[in-house]
């Protein structure tokens, strides 16, 4: 739903500068529900569009300071899973 909602905006305004104001709201808005949820399933949903947001924009999406260095510490959380203190609470101690 989000791919097809940027992809309308961008349809309606093809400008550079529109682009970039429009993935200055969204990636942030990915990264902040990706800390935020407890769900696995929800947060690998969220990452799987926050990288069609990323391939379809190409280069353009990582061009706001600093939105690759929270991109990448934010996945790292994730593969470290520090992101999901619900889940890390349920493991099993060896």
């Amino acid at each position: 739903m989000r791919k097809k909602m940027l992809v309308m905006l961008w349809v309606k305004s093809p400008s550079t500068q529109a682009l970039h104001k429009l993935l200055q709201v969204v990636l942030p808005c990915f990264l902040g529900m990706v800390r935020q949820d407890r769900e696995r399933q929800v947060v690998m949903a969220i990452l799987e569009s926050m990288n069609a947001v990323i391939k379809s924009c190409q280069g353009e999406a990582l061009q706001a300071p600093g939105i690759l260095a929270k991109t990448s510490n934010t996945i790292k959380d994730v593969l470290k899973k520090k992101v999901f203190p619900a889940l890390v609470a349920r493991l099993p101690l060896k």
